[in-house]
Formats: structure tokens, C-alpha cells, sequence
């Protein structure tokens, strides 16, 4: 008997920040606390998720947007980012 692993999706919406070969760098408008480990200082910064290819699926915003290559995505761009439950936890998204 085999068994099939159920990957669930999880849709976000965010912004490209950075584009690299293997990987994009999509930022979700949340932020986070980051301590300077010279001075101490706490400052609030705009959290980036780095997230493989691989695992992703890129849209236009909205409801029907249609789908963007991969290979099309450039910087500053608004999307509908869809990629595995499993992933979206383990970046933290969840």
C-alpha cells in the first residue's frame, strides 16, 4: 500500500525584495526586532523571507491574477505568493 503526501498551499500576499538564481526574497509588510551586536541598539526592520524556486508559485495580485515566470520577477514587485504549508512555517509566515 503506498501513501501519498497532501502538500496544502499557502497564499500570501508580498512584495519582491530581492531576486537571486535558486531563490526570492519576498517581504510580507510584517516587521521584527534586531539588535546591532556592536551597540546594542534594538531597531524595527521589515522582515524578508528568502524562499527557494522551487517551492514557489508567483501570481498578480488578486483573486484571479494570473500567473508571473519566475524568470519575469524583478524587484519591487507586488504578488500573490503561493508556496507549501510545511515551508511557510518552517520561515516562520505561520
Amino acid at each position: 500500500m503506498s501513501t501519498t503526501r497532501t502538500v496544502s498551499p499557502y497564499d500570501f500576499a508580498a512584495v519582491v525584495k530581492d531576486v537571486k538564481d535558486r531563490a526570492i526574497a519576498l517581504a510580507d509588510g510584517t516587521t521584527g526586532d534586531w539588535t546591532d551586536p556592536r551597540t546594542g541598539e534594538v531597531t524595527s526592520r521589515e522582515k524578508w523571507f528568502w524562499l527557494p524556486k522551487s517551492q514557489l508559485r508567483l501570481a498578480e495580485p488578486g483573486p484571479r491574477g494570473r500567473p508571473i515566470p519566475l524568470d519575469a520577477v524583478s524587484k519591487g514587485l507586488a504578488v500573490t505568493a503561493t508556496i507549501p504549508q510545511w515551508l511557510a512555517k518552517e520561515k516562520g509566515l505561520l
